[in-house]
């Protein structure tokens, strides 16, 4: 076996593993991903498995030296690459709507919460002139 074919499956190897973490990482994490997005992240990490399969396919086909069409392997690589960056920008784009979502509840509640508080303010200013009255008046009652 030559040094390059050794860099190579090397190489190979080490994006297997990598990718292997990843889904491990990825599986971790769907207990806290929403229902909503569950079966997208699903997705996601089967894709992931295809890609470590690849890995793995051709490593083998490397060891072995299977005759194997270089043009079906850049194929599939290509189809599982686009599906995945499909996957992920769909992700985004839900994580992102969400995210807005929740800042423009949160900006409405802060508004309200604003409004609240001139309003008990207001209040509060009545009550003191209110009482401020009722303590005149009691001071005229008591001289």
């Amino acid at each position: 076996m030559k040094v390059f074919e050794i860099i190579n499956i090397v190489q190979i190897l080490t994006g297997a593993v990598i990718m292997l973490s990843s889904i491990l990482l990825g599986l971790k994490i769907k207990k806290t991903v929403s229902n909503e997005l569950s079966r997208k992240w699903f997705i996601v990490i089967f894709l992931m498995g295809f890609f470590l399969l690849g890995y793995l396919l051709s490593v083998l086909i490397l060891l072995f030296k299977i005759s194997f069409s270089f043009e079906m392997i850049t194929a599939a690589v290509f189809l599982g690459g686009s599906c995945f960056v499909y996957i992920i920008m769909k992700l985004s784009r839900s994580s992102i709507e969400s995210f807005m979502k929740t800042d423009r509840e949160l900006q409405r509640t802060l508004l309200e919460l604003a409004e609240l508080r001139e309003v008990d303010e207001d209040r509060l200013a009545e009550l003191n002139l209110v009482n401020h009255k009722l303590l005149n008046e009691i001071d005229k009652l008591k001289a």
